[in-house]
């Protein structure tokens, strides 16, 4: 779907060309406050900040939303724009909310595979979170749930199995290799 040519921002409520507007984080749509507007907003907020009329969080700790654990201010992101100065999930959450928006997952599909495999990586079977979605990056379908290392390793060999083979192969046959150049004659 085109973007819209014009919008309405929704600070000053003037109708614009989308051109006066940021695009937003996921580049698909356009920031709601026009660009004047919102470096008004962050003009605004960072001089209430230096002279401490804004505190940098205005609370010791928070409710996740999402998990619904109560943790503290450390527990949980920057966000000035916010009255609480602290983003709406926590640091983990937020993580997976990210994740499963990425890979066009639930957060309770994501949750049922991260049970489904006790917590732990597809690979190593280490107990790990949070979980990297591994997929395949020719078709983009959903692999499994694997831990950073693995899913790292995965992406060095470039998903090519044979080079995977062939590097299983290298590390069996390690204990037959010389050591220091040295020969046996």
């Amino acid at each position: 779907m085109p973007a819209p040519e014009r919008k309405v921002c929704n600070r000053c409520g003037e109708e614009k060309p989308t051109t006066e507007f940021y695009r937003g984080t996921k580049r698909s749509y356009f920031r709601s406050k026009c660009k004047k507007c919102d470096i008004a907003v962050k003009t605004e907020r960072y001089e209430q900040r230096k002279v401490g009329a804004l505190p940098t969080t205005s609370v010791e700790s928070a409710t996740c939303p999402d998990c619904g654990e109560t943790k503290s201010a450390s527990g949980f992101g920057v966000d000035h724009a916010r009255p609480t100065g602290l983003r709406l999930y926590c640091k983990p959450c937020a993580v997976v909310r990210g994740t499963c928006s990425k890979y066009g997952l639930t957060r309770e599909r994501y949750l049922q595979m991260v049970n489904d495999q006790a917590g732990c990586c597809a690979i190593c079977d280490k107990p790990t979170t949070p979980l990297c979605v591994d997929h395949d990056h020719a078709t983009g379908r959903v692999r499994g749930l694997i831990c950073d290392s693995c899913n790292v390793g995965l992406g060095r060999f470039e998903d090519d199995v044979a080079r995977l083979q062939r590097a299983a192969s290298y590390l069996l046959q390690g204990t037959n290799v010389l050591m220091g150049g040295g020969s046996d004659s």
